[in-house]
């Protein structure tokens, strides 16, 4: 029983913490080539999409983990 536990906690663990990981890549893919773009509007749209959407998948985490 009590192995159980211990092995089950990583799991649950790990899981928001790959997906923050894979987020914080793709977000940081998305800001180099938004940069490299010589529009301003691209530059504009990504510096407000980038935390919304990062705050927003960090909060779906957070609700996940207190249910």
């Amino acid at each position: 029983m009590n192995n159980n536990k211990i092995r089950s906690m990583p799991d649950l663990i790990y899981l928001p913490l790959t997906i923050i990981f894979l987020q914080i890549i793709i977000h940081d893919i998305i800001f180099v080539t938004f940069t490299y773009q010589e529009t301003e509007q691209n530059e504009y749209m990504c510096k407000f999409t980038l935390p919304i959407e990062h705050t927003a998948i960090s909060q779906f985490i957070f609700r996940r983990g207190e249910r």
